[in-house]
């Protein structure tokens, strides 16, 4: 029960940390902060738990869009078991869209969307 709870602790700080970088700062900074940061937090090896510690903190913090949690899931998710690449994509049908979600070897693991195809791949970070 202490292990679930430091760990949503630990995405909770993740998210509120990339968030303050995302609103403060530029998206260069973020990307390089997220790319960077190997050794940002103590890792826990199961992506699911991972998921769903973001998702539960997530809930308590205004605003945390797809690119804020795909962000802070690929800063706590142990880069040798997962090697995870952020994708950002855009779309344009009725207005303007953008999504960010978490892919490995070519599945998505987090931010899958039924229309995922339909956006256009503008940056991938490994």
């Amino acid at each position: 029960m202490l292990r679930k709870a430091l760990l949503v602790l630990q995405a909770f700080l993740i998210i509120y940390t990339v968030k303050i970088i995302a609103s403060r700062f530029n998206l260069h900074r973020l990307f390089k902060f997220v790319t960077t940061n190997k050794d940002f937090c103590f890792f826990n090896k199961d992506i699911k738990k991972n998921i769903k510690a973001i998702e539960l903190s997530a809930r308590f913090i205004p605003k945390s869009t797809c690119l804020i949690k795909s962000s802070a899931l690929k800063l706590l998710t142990s880069k040798d078991e997962y090697d995870l690449s952020l994708i950002i994509g855009v779309k344009k049908i009725t207005g303007f869209e953008s999504h960010a979600w978490l892919v490995t070897d070519d599945h998505v693991i987090y931010g899958d969307l039924e229309d995922l195809e339909s956006y256009k791949i503008l940056m991938k970070l490994n």
